[in-house]
């Protein structure tokens, strides 16, 4: 039986979000077919990380996590998809990876506090030494690599998802199959082959041994970040690294801006 609170979750995404009776029905397939992802979603509301699912119109992505309301928003476009096996394996493939950030989401907003805070304590040293520059490339890097470990654990969430659901389907499906599925979901099967490294239990299923420096982890960045091409941001012409660099200019500039008006 579903976990009530998810239930509670989707009924309240049905009606806030004007769905359809037949998006709404994808969209509880998409989750009720994922054992995997019922268990992950359960522990990010144990955590008190997640607690609404919407969908909305945003370019250049299939989704995106908001820590401070708690809420997974899907890119309503997924919707539109004409096969509707493809559109439920979509929408938990992107319901997978924002709960990936949900469940990772003290641990990022820790690494946001540190870069601000090391980026004050870096300028607050070179003014009192009388440096013109300061050079923060150290911290940017600490940042990134912390951010690379975040989307590559949210996409293993994302495989892990999919592949639970093929596996509820039938549990005798092949592994060819199983990576045919997979392949539009990901940026980490490519023409039905698993990107090297990866490895897959019989299940289908990913494992960190609890560890966000694990092999598994490293293997998915290389796919999911290193490799993610310009389709990221407003404008769709960033990737990953782009994209959380100009985070880093951004975090530089606020506390520069602040430190001008003591």
């Amino acid at each position: 039986m579903l976990d009530p609170r998810i239930d509670r979750m989707l009924q309240e995404t049905e009606q806030q979000s004007s769905l359809s009776p037949g998006a709404a029905k994808d969209l509880r397939e998409a989750v009720e077919s994922s054992t995997y992802l019922v268990e992950v979603m359960t522990k990010a509301i144990d955590n008190g990380d997640l607690e609404h699912i919407k969908f909305a119109r945003t370019p250049n992505e299939g989704g995106h996590y908001n820590h401070g309301e708690k809420t997974i928003s899907v890119n309503a476009d997924v919707l539109q998809r004409p096969s509707r096996s493809e559109r439920i394996d979509q929408l938990t493939g992107v319901l997978g990876h924002e709960t990936g950030h949900a469940l990772m989401a003290r641990s990022n907003g820790l690494s946001t506090y540190k870069l601000s805070y090391r980026i004050d304590e870096a300028l607050k040293e070179g003014a009192r030494d009388g440096d013109a520059t300061v050079d923060i490339t150290p911290l940017a890097k600490e940042y990134i690599n912390a951010s690379r470990q975040n989307e590559a654990l949210a996409e293993m969430v994302s495989m892990n998802s999919v592949a639970s659901r093929v596996k509820h389907q039938d549990n005798n499906v092949s592994e060819a199959e199983l990576l045919y599925r997979l392949d539009p979901t990901t940026p980490c099967v490519t023409n039905g082959r698993l990107a090297p490294g990866i490895q897959m239990d019989v299940q289908g299923i990913q494992h960190t041994d609890n560890r966000i420096d694990s092999p598994a982890v490293k293997a998915v960045a290389i796919c999911q970040f290193d490799q993610s091409g310009k389709g990221l941001g407003a404008l769709g012409q960033s990737d990953y690294n782009a994209f959380y660099l100009s985070y880093v200019v951004s975090a530089g500039a606020a506390v520069s801006r602040d430190l001008g008006n003591l």
